[in-house]
Protein backbone atom coordinates (compact mmCIF):
# COMPACT_ATOMS: atom_id res chain seq x y z
CA UNK A 1 0.00 0.00 0.00
CA UNK A 2 1.44 3.36 -1.00
CA UNK A 3 2.33 5.83 1.72
CA UNK A 4 0.04 8.87 1.92
CA UNK A 5 1.46 12.05 0.49
CA UNK A 6 2.84 14.29 3.23
CA UNK A 7 2.59 18.05 2.89
CA UNK A 8 5.93 19.83 2.97
CA UNK A 9 6.11 22.59 5.57
CA UNK A 10 7.97 25.89 5.66
CA UNK A 11 9.14 27.82 8.72
CA UNK A 12 9.50 31.61 8.75
CA UNK A 13 9.99 34.14 11.51
CA UNK A 14 6.62 35.26 12.81
CA UNK A 15 7.24 38.93 12.03
CA UNK A 16 8.14 38.07 8.43
CA UNK A 17 4.98 35.98 8.18
CA UNK A 18 2.89 38.86 9.55
CA UNK A 19 4.50 41.36 7.17
CA UNK A 20 3.68 39.09 4.24
CA UNK A 21 0.08 38.70 5.43
CA UNK A 22 -0.27 42.46 5.87
CA UNK A 23 0.91 42.94 2.31
CA UNK A 24 -1.30 40.16 0.96
CA UNK A 25 -4.40 41.48 2.69
CA UNK A 26 -3.67 45.16 1.99
CA UNK A 27 -4.05 46.11 5.66
CA UNK A 28 -3.25 49.64 6.81
CA UNK A 29 -1.12 48.61 9.78
CA UNK A 30 2.35 47.41 10.74
CA UNK A 31 3.65 44.75 13.09
CA UNK A 32 5.01 47.52 15.32
CA UNK A 33 1.57 49.12 15.60
CA UNK A 34 0.02 45.77 16.49
CA UNK A 35 2.59 45.17 19.21
CA UNK A 36 2.03 48.67 20.63
CA UNK A 37 -1.70 48.08 20.76
CA UNK A 38 -1.17 44.67 22.40
CA UNK A 39 1.01 46.23 25.11
CA UNK A 40 -1.73 48.79 25.85
CA UNK A 41 -4.23 45.93 25.99
CA UNK A 42 -1.94 44.12 28.41
CA UNK A 43 -1.98 47.15 30.70
CA UNK A 44 -5.78 46.99 30.72
CA UNK A 45 -5.61 43.28 31.56
CA UNK A 46 -3.34 44.10 34.51
CA UNK A 47 -6.09 46.39 35.81
CA UNK A 48 -8.60 43.59 35.32
CA UNK A 49 -6.45 41.15 37.30
CA UNK A 50 -6.04 43.62 40.17
CA UNK A 51 -9.77 44.30 40.28
CA UNK A 52 -10.71 40.62 39.98
CA UNK A 53 -8.32 39.74 42.81
CA UNK A 54 -9.84 42.51 44.92
CA UNK A 55 -13.32 41.09 44.31
CA UNK A 56 -12.12 37.61 45.31
CA UNK A 57 -10.52 39.01 48.47
CA UNK A 58 -13.70 40.92 49.31
CA UNK A 59 -15.78 37.79 48.72
CA UNK A 60 -13.47 35.73 50.95
CA UNK A 61 -13.64 38.33 53.71
CA UNK A 62 -17.43 38.47 53.49
CA UNK A 63 -17.64 34.66 53.51
CA UNK A 64 -15.41 34.55 56.59
CA UNK A 65 -17.58 37.14 58.33
CA UNK A 66 -20.77 35.23 57.54
CA UNK A 67 -19.24 31.95 58.62
CA UNK A 68 -17.91 33.45 61.85
CA UNK A 69 -21.27 34.97 62.78
CA UNK A 70 -23.05 31.70 62.04
CA UNK A 71 -20.52 29.74 64.10
CA UNK A 72 -20.69 31.93 67.22
CA UNK A 73 -24.46 32.48 67.15
CA UNK A 74 -26.34 30.26 69.60
CA UNK A 75 -29.46 30.32 67.44
CA UNK A 76 -30.35 31.74 64.05
CA UNK A 77 -33.60 33.59 63.60
CA UNK A 78 -35.47 35.22 60.75
CA UNK A 79 -33.49 38.44 61.12
CA UNK A 80 -30.25 36.49 60.76
CA UNK A 81 -31.49 34.86 57.56
CA UNK A 82 -32.42 38.31 56.25
CA UNK A 83 -28.73 39.24 55.98
CA UNK A 84 -27.09 35.80 55.66
CA UNK A 85 -28.93 34.86 52.45
CA UNK A 86 -28.24 38.18 50.61
CA UNK A 87 -24.69 38.01 51.94
CA UNK A 88 -24.31 34.50 50.54
CA UNK A 89 -25.60 35.60 47.15
CA UNK A 90 -23.17 38.52 47.22
CA UNK A 91 -20.27 36.19 48.02
CA UNK A 92 -21.27 33.93 45.14
CA UNK A 93 -21.49 36.93 42.76
CA UNK A 94 -18.08 38.27 43.83
CA UNK A 95 -16.45 34.87 43.34
CA UNK A 96 -18.19 34.30 40.00
CA UNK A 97 -17.13 37.69 38.63
CA UNK A 98 -13.59 37.39 39.98
CA UNK A 99 -12.99 33.90 38.63
CA UNK A 100 -14.52 34.68 35.24
CA UNK A 101 -12.27 37.65 34.55
CA UNK A 102 -11.52 36.47 31.02
CA UNK A 103 -15.14 37.09 30.09
CA UNK A 104 -15.04 40.72 31.21
CA UNK A 105 -16.01 43.25 28.55
CA UNK A 106 -15.30 46.31 30.71
CA UNK A 107 -13.15 47.24 33.67
CA UNK A 108 -12.97 50.16 36.07
CA UNK A 109 -10.44 52.73 34.89
CA UNK A 110 -9.38 56.03 36.43
CA UNK A 111 -12.20 57.85 34.65
CA UNK A 112 -14.89 55.21 35.03
CA UNK A 113 -15.79 52.05 33.14
CA UNK A 114 -13.65 51.39 30.09
CA UNK A 115 -14.05 48.79 27.32
CA UNK A 116 -11.64 45.85 27.55
CA UNK A 117 -10.39 45.34 24.02
CA UNK A 118 -7.28 45.44 21.86
CA UNK A 119 -7.63 48.17 19.23
CA UNK A 120 -5.63 46.07 16.77
CA UNK A 121 -7.89 43.02 17.20
CA UNK A 122 -9.64 43.37 13.79
CA UNK A 123 -6.23 43.30 12.07
CA UNK A 124 -5.07 40.40 14.27
CA UNK A 125 -8.22 38.46 13.34
CA UNK A 126 -7.39 38.83 9.65
CA UNK A 127 -3.67 38.13 10.03
CA UNK A 128 -4.24 34.96 12.08
CA UNK A 129 -7.23 33.69 10.13
CA UNK A 130 -5.19 30.87 8.57
CA UNK A 131 -3.76 29.98 12.00
CA UNK A 132 -7.24 29.95 13.51
CA UNK A 133 -8.49 27.67 10.74
CA UNK A 134 -5.64 25.21 11.39
CA UNK A 135 -3.89 25.70 8.04
CA UNK A 136 -0.94 27.55 9.63
CA UNK A 137 0.66 27.41 13.09
CA UNK A 138 2.55 29.87 15.28
CA UNK A 139 5.13 28.39 17.66
CA UNK A 140 7.31 29.87 20.40
CA UNK A 141 10.82 28.46 20.56
CA UNK A 142 11.69 27.33 24.09
CA UNK A 143 14.61 29.13 25.71
CA UNK A 144 15.19 26.27 28.12
CA UNK A 145 16.10 23.84 25.35
CA UNK A 146 13.20 21.54 26.20
CA UNK A 147 9.57 21.75 25.14
CA UNK A 148 6.33 19.87 24.73
CA UNK A 149 6.86 19.61 20.98
CA UNK A 150 9.29 20.78 18.28
CA UNK A 151 9.21 22.84 15.12
CA UNK A 152 8.58 20.48 12.18
CA UNK A 153 11.44 21.68 9.94
CA UNK A 154 14.28 22.94 12.17
CA UNK A 155 13.29 20.62 15.07
CA UNK A 156 13.76 23.26 17.76
CA UNK A 157 11.93 22.73 21.09
CA UNK A 158 8.63 24.59 21.43
CA UNK A 159 6.87 25.60 24.65
CA UNK A 160 3.84 27.45 23.27
CA UNK A 161 1.69 26.73 20.20
CA UNK A 162 -1.11 28.75 18.60
CA UNK A 163 -3.26 26.87 16.12
CA UNK A 164 -6.86 25.99 15.32
CA UNK A 165 -9.37 28.05 17.29
CA UNK A 166 -6.77 30.46 18.68
CA UNK A 167 -8.91 33.53 17.95
CA UNK A 168 -11.49 32.29 20.45
CA UNK A 169 -9.02 33.12 23.24
CA UNK A 170 -10.14 36.54 24.56
CA UNK A 171 -6.66 37.68 25.64
CA UNK A 172 -4.78 36.29 22.63
CA UNK A 173 -3.37 39.68 21.57
CA UNK A 174 -1.62 40.19 24.92
CA UNK A 175 -0.51 36.59 25.14
CA UNK A 176 1.06 36.53 21.68
CA UNK A 177 2.25 40.13 21.26
CA UNK A 178 2.51 41.34 24.87
CA UNK A 179 5.55 42.19 26.94
CA UNK A 180 6.26 38.62 27.99
CA UNK A 181 7.01 37.66 24.39
CA UNK A 182 8.62 40.86 23.12
CA UNK A 183 12.06 39.24 22.98
CA UNK A 184 10.97 35.64 22.47
CA UNK A 185 11.47 33.90 19.15
CA UNK A 186 8.37 32.76 17.27
CA UNK A 187 8.11 30.89 13.98
CA UNK A 188 5.17 30.50 11.64
CA UNK A 189 4.69 27.09 10.06
CA UNK A 190 2.91 27.06 6.70
CA UNK A 191 2.42 24.42 4.00
CA UNK A 192 4.70 24.75 1.02
CA UNK A 193 2.89 25.68 -2.16
CA UNK A 194 2.91 22.80 -4.61
CA UNK A 195 2.41 22.79 -8.32
CA UNK A 196 3.26 25.17 -11.16
CA UNK A 197 1.29 28.40 -10.78
CA UNK A 198 -0.20 28.07 -14.26
CA UNK A 199 -1.67 24.71 -13.25
CA UNK A 200 -3.78 26.19 -10.46
CA UNK A 201 -7.36 25.18 -11.07
CA UNK A 202 -8.72 28.73 -11.41
CA UNK A 203 -6.78 29.20 -14.66
CA UNK A 204 -7.76 25.88 -16.23
CA UNK A 205 -10.97 24.21 -17.50
CA UNK A 206 -13.63 23.78 -16.36
CA UNK A 207 -13.26 26.68 -13.90
CA UNK A 208 -11.49 29.09 -16.26
CA UNK A 209 -14.36 28.90 -18.76
CA UNK A 210 -16.76 30.36 -16.17
CA UNK A 211 -14.32 32.20 -13.90
CA UNK A 212 -15.66 35.73 -14.21
CA UNK A 213 -19.26 34.59 -13.86
CA UNK A 214 -18.32 32.61 -10.77
CA UNK A 215 -16.55 35.65 -9.38
CA UNK A 216 -19.59 37.85 -9.99
CA UNK A 217 -21.57 35.34 -7.94
CA UNK A 218 -19.12 35.73 -5.05
CA UNK A 219 -20.07 39.10 -3.52
CA UNK A 220 -18.13 38.31 -0.32
CA UNK A 221 -14.85 39.26 -2.04
CA UNK A 222 -14.22 42.86 -0.91
CA UNK A 223 -17.94 43.38 -0.38
CA UNK A 224 -18.99 46.97 -0.96
CA UNK A 225 -15.64 48.09 -2.38
CA UNK A 226 -16.23 48.74 -6.08
CA UNK A 227 -12.62 49.41 -7.05
CA UNK A 228 -11.12 46.43 -5.25
CA UNK A 229 -13.72 44.11 -6.73
CA UNK A 230 -13.05 45.50 -10.20
CA UNK A 231 -9.29 45.19 -9.74
CA UNK A 232 -9.67 41.53 -8.73
CA UNK A 233 -11.97 40.88 -11.68
CA UNK A 234 -9.40 42.31 -14.10
CA UNK A 235 -6.68 40.25 -12.41
CA UNK A 236 -8.66 37.02 -12.77
CA UNK A 237 -9.36 37.75 -16.43
CA UNK A 238 -5.73 38.54 -17.26
CA UNK A 239 -4.24 35.47 -15.58
CA UNK A 240 -6.81 33.05 -17.03
CA UNK A 241 -6.44 34.58 -20.52
CA UNK A 242 -2.64 34.41 -20.33
CA UNK A 243 -2.59 30.76 -19.25
CA UNK A 244 -5.14 29.81 -21.93
CA UNK A 245 -3.06 31.55 -24.60
CA UNK A 246 0.19 29.93 -23.45
CA UNK A 247 -1.25 26.43 -23.24
CA UNK A 248 -3.20 26.86 -26.48
CA UNK A 249 0.00 27.70 -28.32
CA UNK A 250 1.90 24.87 -26.66
CA UNK A 251 4.35 27.21 -24.96
CA UNK A 252 5.50 26.77 -21.39
CA UNK A 253 4.29 29.31 -18.83
CA UNK A 254 6.43 32.44 -18.85
CA UNK A 255 7.72 34.36 -15.85
CA UNK A 256 5.19 35.94 -13.55
CA UNK A 257 6.47 39.45 -14.24
CA UNK A 258 5.21 39.15 -17.82
CA UNK A 259 1.69 38.61 -16.47
CA UNK A 260 2.17 41.50 -14.04
CA UNK A 261 2.96 43.81 -16.96
CA UNK A 262 -0.15 42.64 -18.80
CA UNK A 263 -2.23 43.20 -15.67
CA UNK A 264 -0.85 46.71 -15.17
CA UNK A 265 -1.63 47.57 -18.79
CA UNK A 266 -5.17 46.22 -18.46
CA UNK A 267 -5.72 48.31 -15.32
CA UNK A 268 -4.68 51.50 -17.08
CA UNK A 269 -6.86 50.78 -20.12
CA UNK A 270 -9.94 50.08 -18.00
CA UNK A 271 -9.27 53.08 -15.73
CA UNK A 272 -9.00 55.38 -18.77
CA UNK A 273 -12.17 53.99 -20.29
CA UNK A 274 -14.17 54.39 -17.08
CA UNK A 275 -12.86 57.90 -16.49
CA UNK A 276 -13.78 58.95 -20.02
CA UNK A 277 -17.27 57.51 -19.48
CA UNK A 278 -17.63 59.40 -16.21
CA UNK A 279 -17.96 56.18 -14.20
CA UNK A 280 -15.09 57.10 -11.86
CA UNK A 281 -13.38 60.34 -10.81
CA UNK A 282 -9.70 61.33 -11.04
CA UNK A 283 -8.84 59.90 -7.63
CA UNK A 284 -10.52 56.57 -8.38
CA UNK A 285 -8.75 56.42 -11.74
CA UNK A 286 -5.38 56.75 -10.01
CA UNK A 287 -6.36 54.09 -7.47
CA UNK A 288 -7.44 51.69 -10.19
CA UNK A 289 -4.18 52.16 -12.09
CA UNK A 290 -2.00 51.23 -9.11
CA UNK A 291 -0.89 47.62 -8.74
CA UNK A 292 -1.50 47.34 -5.00
CA UNK A 293 -4.92 46.06 -4.01
CA UNK A 294 -5.77 49.11 -1.89
CA UNK A 295 -5.02 51.52 -4.72
CA UNK A 296 -3.45 53.96 -2.27
CA UNK A 297 -0.19 55.69 -3.07
CA UNK A 298 2.69 53.94 -1.33
CA UNK A 299 4.71 56.11 1.06
CA UNK A 300 7.70 55.25 3.20
CA UNK A 301 8.84 56.84 6.42
CA UNK A 302 12.62 57.51 6.17
CA UNK A 303 12.90 56.67 9.87
CA UNK A 304 11.20 53.33 9.39
CA UNK A 305 13.27 50.21 9.86
CA UNK A 306 14.25 48.18 6.84
CA UNK A 307 11.70 45.49 7.68
CA UNK A 308 8.95 47.43 5.91
CA UNK A 309 10.91 48.44 2.83
CA UNK A 310 11.02 46.82 -0.54
CA UNK A 311 7.48 45.49 -0.63
CA UNK A 312 6.19 44.76 -4.09
CA UNK A 313 2.83 46.45 -4.67
CA UNK A 314 1.87 43.50 -6.89
CA UNK A 315 2.56 40.91 -4.15
CA UNK A 316 -1.14 40.19 -3.73
CA UNK A 317 -1.43 39.59 -7.49
CA UNK A 318 1.58 37.25 -7.48
CA UNK A 319 0.03 35.30 -4.61
CA UNK A 320 -3.30 35.19 -6.42
CA UNK A 321 -1.60 33.62 -9.44
CA UNK A 322 -0.37 30.78 -7.20
CA UNK A 323 -3.73 30.41 -5.48
CA UNK A 324 -2.47 31.81 -2.18
CA UNK A 325 -4.36 35.10 -1.91
CA UNK A 326 -7.02 33.96 0.54
CA UNK A 327 -9.25 37.10 0.55
CA UNK A 328 -10.14 36.09 -3.03
CA UNK A 329 -9.44 32.37 -3.30
CA UNK A 330 -11.26 31.28 -0.15
CA UNK A 331 -14.74 32.72 -0.91
CA UNK A 332 -14.32 32.06 -4.64
CA UNK A 333 -13.44 28.43 -3.92
CA UNK A 334 -16.64 28.11 -1.89
CA UNK A 335 -18.66 29.35 -4.86
CA UNK A 336 -16.84 26.95 -7.18
CA UNK A 337 -17.43 24.07 -4.78
CA UNK A 338 -21.15 24.85 -4.64
CA UNK A 339 -21.52 25.46 -8.38
CA UNK A 340 -19.12 22.94 -9.93
CA UNK A 341 -18.46 20.55 -7.03
CA UNK A 342 -14.71 21.08 -7.37
CA UNK A 343 -12.10 21.53 -4.65
CA UNK A 344 -9.11 23.89 -4.96
CA UNK A 345 -5.86 22.37 -6.16
CA UNK A 346 -3.47 22.00 -9.09
CA UNK A 347 -4.38 20.21 -12.28
CA UNK A 348 -2.10 17.54 -13.69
Amino acid sequence: MAKPHSTKLVETKLDEYLELRINQLGLHTTVAEIRTSALEFQESINWVNHQANALLALGAALLFAIGHNVAVASTLGITDAAWILPGGFLVFALFAIGFRRRSWKRYLGIWGLRPLRCNAQPAIDELLDEVDSGNHTAMRVAESGTGTTATPVSHRPVDLVFGRGCLAEPWLAARLFGGENTKRQFVAVTPEATGEWSNYYLWNPPVADHLLDLYDRTPEVYAGDKLKRLKVRIALHEVAAFVANQKGSGRAAMRKDVVVSAFEKALKIEAARMRAAGEIDDHEERQLCRLNITGDAVTYDPAETSGNRGRKPESWFLNLMSGQYTPVTRPLSETIKNELNLLPGFVA
